[in-house]
């Protein structure tokens, strides 16, 4: 209990930016996000503020004069590394993952081949392009999870009972 005592006096002295918004698909998600950060800190006696990132991120960040960066963003641009090699450029701490677990854990595809080859189990799966032929995927037939990459960043989720048509 002391110890966490002394972590919220020390959090009492700092300027704590919520970072939400983005650019992604997932903006509206992210500011809902946000908002409740930012009433939660509010309520342990934070000096916390919204941030709404745009392209213009790197500005409004200096110009709100920020100790800490809490990242609220989902998607493209706040999960995947970018916001966070920002802030560690800028020398301002910031929650969650560093630049290079949250570039991998956005690519599914990388993040199965670093687990493969340091021995974790990892399901079977194959990569298609956009370019590849129907055929190449109905040969998988029972399938079960199909993730497809949309927008870059955003993935949508099918269930692939069988694979015919």
């Amino acid at each position: 209990m002391k110890g966490q005592n002394e972590r919220l006096e020390r959090l009492k002295k700092m300027r704590i930016g919520i970072l939400m918004g983005g650019t992604s698909a997932e903006r509206e998600v992210s500011l809902k996000t946000g908002k409740a950060i930012l009433q939660a800190l509010k309520r342990k006696g934070l000096e916390a503020l919204p941030i709404d990132v745009g392209k213009d991120v790197a500005r409004r960040i200096l110009k709100e004069k920020i100790d800490l960066a809490f990242i609220a963003l989902h998607g493209r641009g706040g999960e995947d590394g970018t916001v966070q090699g920002l802030l560690e450029l800028l020398g301002i701490p910031y929650t969650g993952s560093g630049v290079l677990a949250s570039a991998l854990a956005l690519n599914k595809v990388q993040a199965k081949k670093v687990f493969r080859f340091h021995g974790l189990p990892v399901p079977k799966f194959q990569v298609f392009k956009k370019r590849d032929p129907g055929s190449r995927i109905q040969d998988l037939g029972s399938l079960g999870i199909l993730l497809v990459r949309y927008a870059r960043a955003e993935i949508i989720l099918l269930k692939i009972e069988n694979c015919q048509k």
